[in-house]
């Protein structure tokens, strides 16, 4: 009996650390939530803050680099295949775990992840050593 629940255990713990970033940011982001319904609908709340923020910190790059209009254009594209690649790559962890009960946390962990390192990125790369009241973003 005793090894039985060793092995339930250990089984239990193989799987939380193979999750992605959703179980982590569910518990530390919304420590209430006890349901994955519940942890995926905080999460997407903060998803909606996470790309208000990514919103400005692209409006201040593009300010950034206004007086170059191939910059500007490069960064717009830039911005359109990063969308298209960060949909894509959570749509494909959303598979992963369809049609499980913790399929649209993880989608919804995804983009919030990606999100935050994508405003990170636009921070460090167009805003970082020149003059602007942006803080650096979490990553």
């Amino acid at each position: 009996m005793f090894e039985v629940k060793k092995h339930f255990v250990m089984m239990l713990l193989m799987v939380a650390h193979s999750l992605p970033f959703s179980s982590r940011a569910a518990d530390s982001l919304c420590p209430n939530a006890v349901t994955a319904r519940e942890m995926e609908q905080c999460i997407a709340a903060e998803l909606q803050k996470a790309e208000k923020l990514l919103d400005g910190y692209l409006a201040e790059s593009t300010r950034q680099v206004a007086k170059s209009a191939d910059a500007r254009r490069a960064l717009e594209t830039a911005q359109a295949a990063w969308l298209a690649y960060r949909d894509s790559q959570c749509r494909a962890v959303y598979a992963t775990y369809a049609p499980g009960s913790m399929a649209g946390l993880q989608l919804v962990s995804c983009k919030l992840e990606l999100t935050q390192k994508r405003t990170h990125e636009l921070w460090q790369t167009y805003i970082e050593n020149r003059v602007s009241n942006l803080p650096e973003p979490r990553q």
